[in-house]
């Protein structure tokens, strides 16, 4: 009987053994899907932080350059406007630095606007043009009143027949008419 005990002790211990190693491989395959599938998730979240981060860097240089576009816009706009203020001083101040030159000019002008206007009965100068206009209109043949109208600056307005119509011929007026077409221009000099 002894070695009947001792037969069913070593098949209990081997049975016992033969368990004990099939739950430590179950465990260790356990362990090492628990382990797999965190760094799954580690890589998962790696990627995904790894997107944001690229996604943050794309915006933060989308609005660096649009910021920079901005201020290289905003300070061409005002080199612009500087310059074209400057060129609006310098017509202003031709007039009263060259009156030969001015008077020459202020009879262009009005000629120009006889020719398209027929029949004047009348010019308009800013008062301080008034004496300088009369002479440039009689080298030109144009004898008519001459008024003074302090909304004219750099040029002359032409009155028609009973006052209805009229026409405008200023340095200004055309400084203004042409500086969207000088404004590339402009602008690419400022910028070099």
């Amino acid at each position: 009987m002894a070695d009947l005990t001792t037969l069913l002790r070593n098949e209990a211990q081997a049975e016992i053994s033969a368990l004990e190693k099939t739950a430590h491989e179950d465990a260790a395959r356990i362990v090492q899907a628990a382990k797999d599938q965190a760094k799954s998730m580690l890589e998962s979240k790696r990627r995904a932080l790894e997107s944001q981060m690229q996604s943050g860097i794309v915006r933060a240089t989308s609005s660096a350059h649009l910021e920079t576009n901005a201020i290289r816009l905003s300070t061409a706009d005002s080199g612009m406007v500087r310059a074209f203020s400057e060129a609006q001083k310098r017509m202003l101040a031709f007039g009263k630095g060259n009156p030969d030159a001015y008077k020459n000019l202020l009879a262009k002008l009005a000629e120009e606007a006889a020719q398209v206007m027929g029949q004047v009965e009348a010019a308009e100068v800013h008062p301080d043009d008034l004496e300088l206009a009369a002479q440039a209109f009689a080298s030109v043949n144009l004898h008519v009143p001459v008024r003074p109208n302090a909304s004219i600056q750099t040029g002359v307005r032409l009155v028609g027949k009973n006052g209805k119509s009229g026409i405008t011929n200023t340095l200004l007026g055309r400084l203004e008419r042409v500086r969207e077409s000088l404004a590339p221009q402009v602008a690419q000099i400022l910028n070099g």
